[in-house]
């Protein structure tokens, strides 16, 4: 629980300075990749859902991030389809983000230790 919770004030606190100063969304995810990799342990098992967005926006920011992520070589990022599969089985929709209550228990389900929202 406290790593979700980390997360989560690690995205608030790494991109909240970003929007303030009206950076691109290129540049933010870069921020936020740095901000992960800075803060979160190599090797570490991460998961990142769907967030609240319009559809575009979501894939393309996951997309962005996940190869920055990947690139970074010291995270292992879940894969989409296996949070696909574990939305459905929870009967959430392809494109709605998960409630947060029920973000822990997801994460549970793919094996992650961290889940950035």
């Amino acid at each position: 629980m406290k790593q979700f919770f980390m997360v989560l004030c690690l995205v608030i606190t790494g991109i909240m300075p970003v929007f303030s100063q009206a950076v691109g969304l290129d540049a933010a995810i870069v921020q936020m990749s740095n901000n992960v990799h800075q803060n979160i342990p190599a090797a570490s098992v991460v998961a990142l859902p769907i967030f609240e967005a319009p559809v575009r926006v979501s894939d393309y920011v996951l997309g962005e991030l996940s190869r920055a992520l990947i690139n970074g070589r010291s995270l292992k990022l879940v894969e989409q389809t296996r949070i696909d599969q574990a939305r459905e089985s929870l009967a959430f929709s392809s494109h709605s983000p998960i409630p947060d209550p029920m973000l822990q228990r997801v994460g549970w389900v793919l094996g992650a230790q961290y889940i950035i929202t």
